[in-house]
């Protein structure tokens, strides 16, 4: 897992903000995430360097921290950072738009479903498919059923995932 981690990385220059990655295969991240304003382009980045096809363009997301009076009148933690993230991004000349959950600096893994949706509906033969890496990091493949049943056969997963 930490050799699929690493290859899945990419390189990230902090100094000019730019990610490149390191694979066409798999892409890991950090669930955990450093740019809390980018954390989806981000992603997006990296579903776009392992899905043939997958070039999106226009990502932008919003973060909406919820008030203390927002918070409590959803049952929120006091003083948590919580919210909401609302991601939309250009594929193939069609907008797609989501509101994420904010949990400050933490990736909401519902944005993998929601590109699983924006692949179907796009006509992609593939899914994306995440592994955990046995800590609070994510290793994603896409591929056919096919694909993601022999790398489930190889690939150990921890008691959970995400």
């Amino acid at each position: 897992m930490t050799l699929l981690s690493i290859l899945g990385a990419g390189r990230f220059d902090y100094d000019t903000g730019v990610w490149t990655a390191t694979s066409s295969d798999v892409y890991a991240f950090d669930a955990e995430v450093f740019d809390i304003s980018h954390m989806y382009a981000l992603f997006l980045q990296g579903v776009s360097s392992i899905v043939p096809g997958f070039v999106c363009t226009d990502v932008t997301e919003a973060i909406h921290e919820w008030s203390e009076a927002e918070a409590a009148a959803k049952g929120a933690q006091a003083g948590g950072a919580e919210g909401t993230t609302t991601v939309r991004f250009t594929l193939n000349g069609r907008t797609c738009e989501r509101q994420l959950a904010f949990y400050g600096d933490w990736f909401d893994t519902a944005a993998i479903d929601w590109v699983n949706e924006a692949l179907t509906a796009e006509g992609f033969a593939g899914q994306l498919y995440a592994f955990s890496d046995g800590g609070q990091g994510l290793i994603l493949f896409y591929g056919d059923e096919a694909r993601i049943e022999q790398l489930k056969r190889v690939i150990p997963q921890p008691p959970w995932s995400y």
